[in-house]
């Protein structure tokens, strides 16, 4: 008997690799047919479906992400015994035990999705680069041209050091700064696993 798949379309919202390719189509140049080649032939259109794929998942980790730190600030708010938890230094527990460990999970989904979109990312433009016939960029050549354009670039190293030791050594832990209690006022602060 044969084995018979049905594969699932993923058809991600984002919108950068088809005005990419179309435009690579619409050229006259003979680079630019050389390139759209390359992007067939040489898997680039594979790399960016992939990353259209990942930033797709990324933006459902955020969604969730948010989702499980809106509960928690809600649960903490309404939290009857926060006021003694913080007066006498101790740990509050939770109305809802579990909504801790989602908020970790989804940290921790976030972390890796985006440390993950980032390097294939790299991969992308490297492939794109080639495929042009270009000398790829750098991460430093890259880094400094988003620096120079006043996009912010120094999450990128910690985003490398702090997914290291969330993946390997412990769990982020939430806590809250407390501006107020009564109106609840606060901002999360994520700290080391005990």
């Amino acid at each position: 008997m044969t084995e018979r798949v049905l594969h699932i379309a993923y058809l991600p919202p984002t919108g950068y690799v088809h005005p990419l390719s179309n435009a690579l189509n619409a050229a006259t140049s003979p680079r630019a047919k050389q390139a759209l080649e390359k992007w067939y032939g040489e898997g680039v259109g594979s790399i960016a479906l992939a990353l259209s794929s990942k930033l797709a998942m990324l933006s459902v980790t955020v969604a969730r992400l948010n989702r499980s730190l809106n509960s928690l600030r809600r649960d903490v708010a309404s939290n009857p015994r926060a006021s003694d938890a913080l007066a006498e230094q101790k740990a509050l527990p939770l109305t809802d035990a579990g909504l801790a460990y989602d908020v970790l999970v989804d940290i921790d989904a976030f972390v890796f999705e985006f440390r993950s979109a980032y390097e294939i990312l790299g991969k992308f433009l490297a492939a794109v680069h080639r495929a042009i016939e270009e000398k790829p960029p750098t991460e430093a050549e890259l880094l400094a041209m988003l620096e120079s354009k006043g996009v912010p670039t120094a999450w990128t190293t910690i985003l490398r050091e702090k997914r290291k030791r969330l993946f390997h050594e412990k769990p982020p832990w939430i806590a809250y700064q407390i501006d107020s209690l009564a109106p609840f006022s606060a901002r999360e602060v994520f700290t080391s696993g005990a």
